[in-house]
């Protein structure tokens, strides 16, 4: 899910489904806290993440390289979650605490499934691979015309 912080909030910008396995959260670091809630208050899934609002930068002047680092008011970033149908987005700090709803009423448009575009995808690619093989199967005078007056090479 893509999401946009600043110092009011988090907003979703926009949210992919995709097949497939959410990350284990072995490691969890971070001042905000995010829960998947469901519709009777039970916690689905958690863990506690950063908001990226540093910027690291490089740059060269004068034959050296210098860095620095530019502190940000607000980002887009990406969290990756596991989806389920009408659960709700819960993010805490220390301070406050932010709702985000993420039924498919609420995000209107903003939901993408990628299950289908996928699932087209990989068909496209498979007849592509298949038609290919047979254009490079065919022999070499494949298409031309043959002049029935031509005479074969050779000595006369």
């Amino acid at each position: 899910m893509k999401l946009h912080y600043n110092p009011d909030g988090f907003t979703i910008k926009e949210v992919t489904v995709k097949n497939g396995y959410a990350p284990d959260r072995m490691l969890q670091q971070g001042d905000y806290k995010a829960e998947l809630i469901s519709e009777d208050n039970k916690v689905l899934y958690g863990f506690n993440f950063e908001v990226p609002l540093l910027l690291f930068t490089d740059g060269g002047q004068s034959g050296r390289l210098r860095g620095s680092v530019v502190k940000l008011n607000e980002t887009d970033f990406v969290l990756v979650v596991p989806f389920y149908e009408r659960a709700n987005l819960m993010i805490r700090d220390k301070e406050k605490e932010y709702f985000v709803s993420l039924s498919p009423e609420s995000l209107g448009k903003r939901l993408i499934k990628m299950g289908l575009w996928m699932t087209a995808g990989g068909i496209i690619l498979v007849v592509f691979l298949i038609v290919k093989k047979k254009v490079n199967e065919r022999p070499p005078n494949y298409g031309k015309k043959e002049n029935p007056y031509e005479m074969p090479p050779g000595r006369y």
